[in-house]
């Protein structure tokens, strides 16, 4: 488990192409020791099937940091001489892939920033519960104070009384 793209990534690391990066190589190492090379499965002969070849070429595209934004033909201008380029047989078959992998790391980062701000709403909330909590916990204190001042100001004032009466 944990290796392949059918895996969903850890959270939060589609907003980093560097930790894109790190997981695909920690994947490739993965499917390495597990003895299935590093195009994933390989078919008799070392022939790749079309599953592996797929897999290959959006390693490619991972690799060199296509994200939902990215345009196929601008991609294909620096990436067409890789050979996992040309694991597959036409720009159709390299389009559609292109596609779901742009669309599939669009889905990603829209969970990603939603989970994102709900966490942030969360982190604010308890953050105000710290701040009111704080707040009461003053004004506890400060009353505390103000009743102690006003028992010793009639304290004061009794003992000032009674030496007064005595003389």
């Amino acid at each position: 488990g944990g290796s392949g793209f059918g895996q969903p990534p850890p959270p939060g690391f589609w907003g980093n192409a560097d930790a894109l990066r790190r997981l695909h190589m920690q994947r490739m190492a993965e499917a390495r020791a597990q003895g299935r090379g590093a195009g994933g499965v390989g078919g008799p002969g070392g022939v790749l099937t079309k599953e592996a070849r797929v897999q290959r070429f959006k390693q490619l595209l991972v690799e060199a940091g296509v994200n939902a934004f990215s345009f196929f033909a601008k991609v294909k201008g620096k990436l067409e001489k890789d050979e996992r380029w040309k694991l597959l047989p036409n720009d159709g078959e390299r389009r559609l892939v292109f596609d779901e992998f742009c669309k599939n790391v669009a889905a990603e980062q829209k969970a990603l920033a939603a989970a994102a701000e709900k966490q942030a709403v969360e982190g604010f909330k308890a953050l105000l519960e710290e701040a009111l909590q704080l707040e009461r916990q003053l004004y506890v204190a400060l009353l505390a104070e103000s009743i102690s001042r006003e028992e010793e100001e009639e304290g004061d004032g009794a003992a000032a009384a009674a030496d007064g009466s005595g003389e």
